[in-house]
């Protein structure tokens, strides 16, 4: 607080001072102080309960967003870390410990950064490393390799399935739709953990055949890529997934070395996601997770609320840890009549509560 020049709020000390062997849930709507209070706790981790930066791992949704978390822990860390030292109230046996501090070596970064690096330091001797592909060339893949030259295109009872997608007029339904359609069972087949051969099998017979030459368009599309030496964000996230729990080596190595996993945006993670998280922290079962109930936007993707709202029961189900729950309900960006309009809005649905975390008394 003496550094900040501010001071902090009930809600977020608690987040802030919690035990370094707590789990949180940390409900925190726009404005509220989140990335203070998560660039905090990770601080005090370090200086105050010793914890080793290199154990620390700190994850949020966007590059922008990431970078922005590591400015400040590595801003505030370095210029804390002086002042600490200079301190003479701090303890000697303190200080000998904070000298050796080096905060940029907290881990941040995406879930998807974060996966390829764990690939990067896993992959066995002298295999290459598979190269990312961005949305644009996966697309672009999908629907050449995969629907173009498969001589699948004009088979009628795909035609017919994909078409439902699209809705019913056939404007704009042409070759590259169908690719972008069959790009999103894709993505979806792997976000939402589908058993995708006995979603193929279901439905009539025309539905399941429909479905058999998507898979062949799916098949073609990963051959490609594997030919290439090329890796989309889907095959990313679903190979670390299965090396996890395949027992690599490595791969738990690298996991075995963090004591804390803090997650940002968490409204926002799709099941694949969760399932790598909760991989990720199975041996610490330390895991902090913010997010707003209230901005999950990324249903396309296969984001579902319900993973935050259900985050303390999901977890223990999972990997047997006990998270508490924490609100910060203090907001700093906007005037009293916004918050009140806003929170008045989103009570107006009765339905829609029951998806919500439910707010302290």
């Amino acid at each position: 607080e003496t550094y900040r020049g501010n001071p902090f709020n009930p809600g977020q000390w608690q987040v802030i001072q919690a035990c370094p062997t707590d789990c949180l849930h940390v409900v925190a709507g726009p404005g509220t102080g989140k990335t203070t209070s998560m660039v905090a706790r990770i601080l005090k981790l370090v200086f105050h309960d010793r914890v080793p930066p290199g154990a620390i791992l700190a994850t949020t949704f966007t590059k922008k967003a990431a970078e922005e978390l590591r400015s400040r822990i590595l801003s505030q860390g370095m210029h804390l870390k002086p002042r600490l030292l200079a301190d003479p109230s701090v303890p000697t046996a303190a200080k000998a410990w904070i000298g050796t501090v080096d905060v940029n070596q907290v881990l941040t970064g995406t879930l998807d950064g974060i996966c390829q690096d764990i690939l990067r330091e896993s992959k066995p001797p002298g295999a290459p490393e598979p190269e990312p592909v961005d949305a644009y060339v996966a697309s672009t893949v999908m629907f050449r390799d995969g629907l173009l030259f498969s001589g699948v295109m004009s088979d009628p009872d795909m035609q017919t399935y994909l078409q439902g997608f699209h809705g019913p007029s056939s404007f704009g339904y042409n070759a590259e739709k169908k690719g972008g359609l069959i790009q999103e069972i894709y993505q979806r087949w792997h976000n939402d953990c589908v058993d995708f051969p006995a979603f193929v099998a279901s439905g009539s017979p025309a539905e399941q055949q429909a479905k058999t030459r998507i898979q062949t368009v799916i098949d073609r599309y990963r051959a490609k890529l594997s030919q290439l030496g090329a890796i989309d964000f889907v095959q990313l996230e679903a190979e670390v997934l299965s090396r996890f729990l395949l027992g690599d080596v490595k791969a738990q190595a690298w996991r075995d070395r963090l004591r804390v996993v803090i997650v940002d945006e968490y409204q926002d993670t799709n099941l694949l996601q969760e399932k790598i998280y909760f991989e990720i922290a199975r041996t610490c079962q330390v895991m902090t997770v913010v997010g707003d109930d209230d901005q999950s936007l990324y249903r396309f993707r296969g984001a579902t609320v319900e993973l935050f709202v259900d985050f303390p029961n999901r977890i223990h189900a999972e990997i047997g840890a006990t998270a508490t729950k924490h609100f910060l309900r203090e907001n700093y960006r906007s005037t009293q009549p916004i918050v009140d309009l806003v929170n008045g809005y989103a009570d107006l649905d009765a339905d829609y509560q029951s998806v919500r975390v439910p707010p302290p008394a």
